[in-house]
C-alpha cells in the first residue's frame, strides 16, 4: 500500500500523540509507585515523542506550502 507523504505526516501526528498520552500516563503511574527513575525515563520519552509530533506538524506544513507554491507557479506560467 503507498501513501503520499501528506497522509505519511497526518498519521505520524495521530500515533505520537497517543504515544505521548500512553507516555504521560505510565510517567504519572510510576510516579505514584515510587518508581522515580521510570518515571523520569517516561517524561523524557514523552517529551521526545511530543518533539517528533511536532516534526511531523511541520513536514505536513511544508509540504502544502510547497504545493501551493507550484500551483502559483503554474498559474503565474498559464498568464504568461
Amino acid at each position: 500500500m503507498k501513501t503520499n507523504l501528506v497522509r505519511r505526516a497526518l498519521l505520524a501526528v495521530v500515533l505520537f500523540t497517543v504515544l505521548f498520552a500512553l507516555l504521560m500516563v505510565a510517567a504519572a503511574y510510576f510516579w505514584t509507585h515510587d518508581s522515580g527513575r521510570v518515571a523520569i525515563i517516561c517524561f523524557i520519552a514523552a517529551f521526545v515523542s511530543m518533539l517528533c509530533q511536532i516534526g511531523s506538524i511541520l513536514l505536513f506544513a511544508r509540504h502544502k506550502q510547497k504545493q501551493a507554491w507550484l500551483q502559483q507557479q503554474r498559474k503565474t506560467n498559464d498568464v504568461q
